[in-house]
């Protein structure tokens, strides 16, 4: 037999053997691309992470924005909270939801060092399981690995009512329709759209929409403008977004100028 037919019979031998291995053993749940993408989209959004000390006390707070990333995820970060490094400090990462729904995100290099936080979705998301962090040249005294607390934020979206209060007592019956973007911006902070109706007020001679905002782990701040009046607002939000607590609102402009106070918002059937 010449070299070709050699050639040819140990190709057909090579062939059947790798068929029979993989009919035998071979497993098609190595990956899952349906099961990573149904826990990847639960990752997807706002996030606030309790990053603990040695002592297991909150030793800094990191706000981190998730969305689809070129191959998994990515997201963006900054320090809320602690630490050594100011909130204008972002950090970039990408991971992957692995098979049996474990998260990992790994950050490019920032101030000397990265950032790798890792833990299980679970079910349905909202928080991470076993969640843990390290820092690969601490930036922080007291920050080189430890635990997380994290907790998954719903977006604020929606037909909101409630009250604002003002600081001498008079109430004001408040309507919002309010709709959180779906990716964050280059700080990992979130933004809203909408509008928002004050009844029976002098104050607004239009309804007043949303000019600017900013949503970051539970906490929001937002503009609404009507003409040359503004009323700007802060407070923070429960993890299902179903409640904003107003701590304070403020009216600049018009008849209503210097008026401020503190409200309560609750989204419609919640």
């Amino acid at each position: 037999m010449g070299v070709g037919g050699w050639r040819a019979r140990l190709c057909a031998v090579m062939g059947a053997v790798l068929l029979g291995f993989c009919a035998a053993g071979c497993s098609t749940d190595v990956a899952s691309p349906a099961q990573n993408a149904a826990a990847s989209a639960t990752a997807l959004g706002n996030w606030s992470l309790q990053l603990a000390g040695p002592d297991g006390s909150v030793a800094a707070v990191v706000n981190m924005g998730v969305m689809n990333g070129a191959a998994g995820l990515a997201a963006v970060a900054h320090f809320a909270q602690g630490g050594c490094l100011p909130a204008t400090t972002t950090v970039s990462l990408a991971g992957a939801v692995g098979a049996a729904d474990e998260l990992q995100l790994t950050s490019q290099p920032f101030a000397g060092t990265t950032l790798a936080v890792a833990g299980v979705l679970a079910t349905g998301g909202g928080s991470l399981g076993n969640a843990t962090y390290a820092f690969n040249g601490s930036p922080c005294a007291g920050l080189a690995s430890g635990t997380v607390a994290a907790a998954h934020f719903a977006a604020i979206a929606g037909n909101y009512a409630g009250n604002f209060t003002g600081s001498t007592g008079a109430v004001t019956a408040v309507s919002a329709m309010l709709q959180q973007g779906s990716a964050p911006d280059g700080n990992g902070v979130f933004h809203v759209t909408g509008n928002a109706n004050f009844a029976s007020s002098a104050c607004f001679a239009t309804q007043p929409t949303v000019t600017d905002s900013t949503i970051s782990g539970n906490s929001l701040a937002t503009t609404f403008t009507s003409g040359p009046v503004t009323l700007t607002a802060s407070g923070t939000f429960s993890q299902d977004a179903a409640q904003l607590q107003i701590t304070a609102w403020q009216i600049a402009g018009g008849a209503c100028d210097g008026t401020h106070g503190t409200g309560v918002l609750q989204e419609a059937g919640n």
